[in-house]
């Protein structure tokens, strides 16, 4: 289950040296960006409010830029359409509609197995031949008369 957890950084317990600190803290800070992962090391805490909370030991490490921006909100059925991952990343409803439907399917699936039926899948009957696109064709000997 995704839960979104903060990271609580203090700029003078995180960076070692103090000549340099306010610096180092205030490029990780305008460097980072919504859709960056980054790698945090620190400890698992929880804040007065119950908010679960990774108190950063030190600075953390940015492992993979975002290579585009995402949106706060994503609204444009279009849009939503065309990139259907930022829309998951924004509108949390289309993840919890992609979970539900996971579960009620693994919930039918393990009913059935429990009564012992099996779940296989046939393929689809046609009249014209799957797999390669091939086409019949004629050819006419050259060699002899």
């Amino acid at each position: 289950e995704f839960q979104k957890v903060q990271i609580m950084i203090n700029k003078n317990q995180c960076v070692s040296e103090k000549h340099g600190r306010i610096q180092k803290f205030s490029l990780f800070k305008n460097l980072i960006q919504v859709g960056d992962h980054i790698s945090v090391t620190g400890n698992a805490t929880r804040t007065k409010a119950g908010e679960p909370t990774l108190q950063a030991i030190q600075l953390p490490e940015l492992l993979s830029p975002s290579m585009e921006q995402i949106p706060e909100k994503l609204t444009d059925p279009k849009a939503r359409m065309a990139d259907r991952h930022v829309d998951m990343l924004v509108n949390r409803e289309v993840v919890d509609v992609l979970r539900l439907r996971a579960e009620i399917t693994k919930y039918m699936r393990d009913h059935f197995h429990s009564k012992r039926f099996l779940e296989f899948q046939t393929p689809i009957l046609a009249e014209n031949a799957g797999g390669a696109v091939a086409r019949p064709f004629v050819t006419q000997a050259t060699e002899f008369p």
